[in-house]
């Protein structure tokens, strides 16, 4: 008798250590959802993880980011805000935070914290790229053109900054039409769509 027993509270014990969610393996699964484009489950598995670990930043910067492709700016920029109070040297944070408020309209919100993410790390060509576009919404041409500029210095293969670079100088005044001619075939070898306003400024015959 007392050694069933004895079998019943080993198993009892495997059973409860079984249930026992390990946040690390909750933090991966959600990642391979987010990944695989299972918001829905993805969501499900970071929102888990904070309830056990409130002030965990991955789980804060993974859910600002799913919900910023499910297109819930309002709450991706939620989560995206606390892990930047919680963890202000959070590169990934702050950047998805421009991102996020960018898309959404809030352009000095953007500004600001690109402006931080760039600070953490002035090396990454994205960064640099975003906050180039984000100047230029507010009407700051030359500081877009610099950190547009900056972009492809950092990485020759961003395709975005190239073509951003050859629209800035076909608006110089007069027009920058060799650099902007260079840019906008580095974009189109890139991958860039073919732009009929941008090559009918670049058409010969224009520089007269």
């Amino acid at each position: 008798m007392w050694r069933f027993l004895f079998v019943l509270c080993l198993l009892g014990a495997a059973a409860s250590a079984e249930v026992k969610e390990d946040p690390r393996q909750l933090a991966l699964d959600g990642a391979v959802a987010f990944e695989g484009g299972d918001l829905e489950a993805g969501r499900a598995k970071f929102t888990r993880l904070l309830e056990l670990e409130p002030e965990n930043i991955v789980a804060l910067v993974n859910l600002g980011s799913l919900e910023y492709r499910a297109g819930r700016l309002e709450e991706a920029e939620a989560h995206l805000r606390r892990a930047t109070r919680l963890s202000p040297e959070s590169f990934s944070a702050w950047l998805t935070l421009g991102v996020t408020a960018h898309d959404a309209g809030k352009l000095d919100l953007a500004l600001a914290a690109l402006f931080q993410a760039v600070l953490l790390d002035p090396k990454d060509a994205r960064t640099h790229s975003y906050l180039g576009v984000t100047l230029g919404r507010k009407g700051w041409l030359d500081g877009a053109e610099a950190e547009f500029r900056k972009a492809v210095e950092l990485d020759d293969t961003h395709r975005e900054a190239h073509f951003n670079l050859a629209v800035l100088y076909l608006q110089h005044q007069p027009p920058a039409r060799e650099l902007a001619r260079r840019h906008y075939r580095r974009a189109r070898e890139l991958g860039a769509e073919p732009d009929s306003l941008i090559e009918k400024q670049l058409a010969p015959g224009k520089e007269k």
